[in-house]
């Protein structure tokens, strides 16, 4: 969520915020945090994209990075609400890990990812490690695959 500014260009922020006098959230540490009005910008010149929400692919890449671990997570049943925000967050920095470990190692597999991840998670209950246990346990998944 809070990469959601710093995606979207003033006119698309514009667009998606005009509506909205105030959005809040909560970050996975728990604390609470808010998002910006409408940016200032320029008076238009009618040359306005029709549709200002349409994402771009660099911005469509852009929020897969950034949900990728959240994704994992749901992927492999791990439930970011059942814990503590404490807990939360290191799993979710250890699904981070993973998926950098992952794509460092070359794969392109998502079961292999799956598989590491679920790996990870039963033997660190969820709390990141070091890069080379991180890639030990990939060895081992890609040994047993």
């Amino acid at each position: 969520m809070p990469l959601l500014p710093q995606v979207l260009s003033s006119e698309q922020w514009n667009a998606l915020m005009a509506p909205i006098a105030r959005w809040e959230f909560n970050n996975r540490d728990g604390t609470r945090s808010f998002f910006p009005g409408a940016k200032q910008q320029e008076q238009q010149t009618g040359d306005a994209e029709p549709n200002p929400l349409r994402l771009s692919d660099e911005q469509i890449e852009q929020m897969m990075q950034a949900t990728e671990p959240d994704a994992l997570l749901a992927h492999i049943d791990m439930d970011p609400t059942a814990d503590s925000a404490e807990h939360t967050q290191s799993r979710y920095e250890a699904a981070r890990q993973c998926i950098r470990i992952w794509k460092v190692s070359g794969s392109t597999d998502r079961g292999i990812l799956s598989d590491f991840a679920r790996r990870v998670f039963e033997l660190s209950g969820g709390q990141a490690r070091s890069d080379e246990w991180m890639r030990l346990r990939l060895q081992e998944v890609c040994a047993a695959n």
